[in-house]
């Protein structure tokens, strides 16, 4: 470079300036700020996670569906004929597949699998960005910092979410993707975008992934649109129709094809498209064989039962009607449409849940109802909703008057909203309404004083898979249905030395064991969840008498009870 370039450019003085102007600079308040809630969003992972590790690695408490799950990932990589089909196709594959890659890590930490710790893990991010997109949710109703905190509080801290944010099971997921779901909703509701439809989609296609009650959500929302975009497009009536149908394909395509996808599959491999209502292994199964236990429990079928129905709602958010009701009369005197997208993603599968139960399909589980939580924070939410307009610009004494009557009835809406969380506390504990989780909270806060079934069912199993790893067995010489048994396979340190459901040869093995060498059947007691296990339905009457086949070999825990009792058999050559 030239002297007279030097000087055109400034001089020697340009280049010192230059070079100082690179120095990194410290970061500005709003950055820090902008980092501080960043990480102040993950907040809630800590209780959840916490918890999570006191149920499973302290106390024991492994709840059995968010166990399988783990166990349903980890037949895909550790078993005696690993392949992704392992899955499963009963349930839906989300969970299993987000822990599938935190399974390698058993061998540096086996609690992952044979505590069903990856559950916990998995129930507690998922509850932790649940929390992230309702305080987000809150935030598109420009509802007030302080009010959000409190609304946002209400989710977090209800002792369900709380419980269902740690113990593994896939109502974390399910809320997390409808969350988002109504989020990006309530978004295309306010302003149309494209964006928001497709996100919306892509949402409830991950929801249903994660648990079949999404479909009352995926119709709804595809109404909705239709409905909605229809009345606000523009010109004739022939291209208000395509713009409907237009819209409302944009949303539920994503969702439509999870559900052929995932329908497909199942067809393909195992020969029926919802293996959850055709399975033995099903739902639908599971709640014929236990017809007797729902009815007495709930009453369901009978006037009672709509009052126990109603004794959960009621007993999980007290005030919801109330709620609901009040969020209706404000958005229709607003003409604010986003409460559509509150009522379309989570009421209705709310509604989905009680009509099953009405139905008679449903065990009435207090978890089904969980989906009454954010809706009663996020009704409140439209309740107490800001107009931008009016934050933005400075108000006459008159509107700063109404403004201060709207901030205490919006202080009562939200003291309103947070009386579900003391008040379910009681719910939780009450072994009539929560009869999955009152038994282990009270194990929890009572030690061994309280021992719930799965924890005994644990031990039990554990017992079991340290006797048969004692013995060195070689590969494939115990056959056991993991839909039962999984409680003792995921405590063996040898996968290996199993048969079980998932391998594609286990039909021709169970059916006659002796030709492929396999050494021993482990069954449970022919009642209960027992008398679907597959091996008691080829060889009936195996766990009484060995059905002529097998010779007992070792009894464990309490003969005859279910869950609560194993018999090794040697087959006989």
């Amino acid at each position: 470079m030239s002297l007279a370039e030097v000087a055109r450019l400034g001089g020697p003085r340009a280049f010192v300036g230059n070079r100082s102007s690179h120095r990194p600079r410290p970061p500005s308040l709003r950055t820090t700020l902008s980092a501080f809630r960043s990480a102040a969003g993950w907040l809630p992972l800590i209780p959840y996670l916490g918890l999570g590790a006191v149920l499973a690695l302290v106390t024991g408490t492994i709840t059995g569906d968010a166990w399988s799950r783990v166990g349903n990932a980890y037949y895909v990589l550790f078993s005696r004929d690993p392949h992704l089909a392992a899955i499963g196709f009963v349930w839906n594959p989300l969970p299993s597949l987000v822990e599938l890659p935190l399974l390698p890590f058993a061998a540096l930490w086996p609690a992952l699998v044979d505590r069903g710790f990856a559950g916990n893990l998995m129930s507690a991010v998922f509850m932790a960005i649940a929390v992230r997109q309702l305080w987000l949710w809150l935030a598109d109703l420009a509802v007030r910092t302080p009010v959000r905190l409190a609304l946002t509080l209400a989710f977090a801290v209800h002792p369900l979410i709380v419980i269902y944010g740690a113990n593994g099971m896939s109502e974390a997921p399910f809320l997390c993707f409808l969350i988002v779901a109504g989020r990006w909703f309530s978004k295309w509701l306010a302003s149309p975008s494209v964006r928001a439809l497709a996100t919306t989609g892509t949402a409830l296609a991950f929801a249903y992934f994660t648990r079949y009650e999404a479909v009352a959500a995926i119709g709804a929302v595809a109404l909705a649109t239709l409905a909605v975009s229809y009345v606000r497009a523009g010109g004739s009536r022939r291209d208000r129709r395509l713009m409907a149908v237009a819209d409302c394909a944009l949303v539920a395509a994503p969702p439509v094809a999870a559900l052929i996808a995932w329908s497909a599959a199942s067809l393909i491999i195992v020969g029926s498209p919802f293996e959850t209502f055709t399975s033995v292994y099903g739902g639908s199964s599971q709640i014929r064989l236990g017809i007797d236990y729902i009815r007495e429990a709930t009453g369901q079928g009978t006037s009672a039962g709509l009052v126990y129905l109603a004794q959960q709602l009621l007993g999980l958010e007290p005030l919801l009607p109330f709620i609901a009701l009040a969020a209706a009369a404000v958005a229709l005197a607003r003409r604010d449409p986003r409460l559509i997208a509150v009522l379309a993603v989570l009421g209705s599968v709310l509604a989905f849940s009680v009509g099953l139960f009405v139905a008679g399909s449903s065990f009435g589980w207090l978890r089904f109802s969980i989906t009454a939580v954010p809706l009663a924070v996020m009704c409140a939410g439209v309740i107490v909703a800001e107009q931008p307009s009016a934050i933005a610009r400075p108000r006459p004494l008159r509107t700063r008057v109404r403004g201060a009557i709207g901030r205490v009835l919006a202080a009562g809406i939200v003291a309103l909203a947070l009386i579900g969380v003391p008040w379910s506390l009681t719910t939780v504990f009450d072994q009539r309404l929560a009869r999955e989780e009152a038994p282990q909270l009270a194990g929890l806060v009572a030690g061994d004083a309280v021992v719930p079934h799965e924890r005994l069912e644990v031990r039990l199993a554990g017992d079991v898979a340290r006797y048969l790893d004692s013995q060195a067995l070689p590969r494939g010489s115990v056959v056991v249905d993991v839909a039962l048994g999984f409680w003792v396979v995921l405590q063996s340190r040898d996968p290996q030395q199993f048969v079980i459901t998932p391998d594609r040869d286990f039909p021709a093995i169970v059916a006659d064991p002796g030709a492929f060498e396999a050494r021993y059947l482990l069954v449970s007691p022919a009642q209960g969840a027992g008398t679907f296990g597959a091996i008691e339905r080829f060889h009936p009457g195996l766990y009484a008498t060995g059905a002529g086949m097998a010779t007992l070999v070792k009894e464990f825990g309490e003969p005859g009870v279910s869950g609560l009792s194993w018999r090794l058999y040697r087959v006989d050559r």
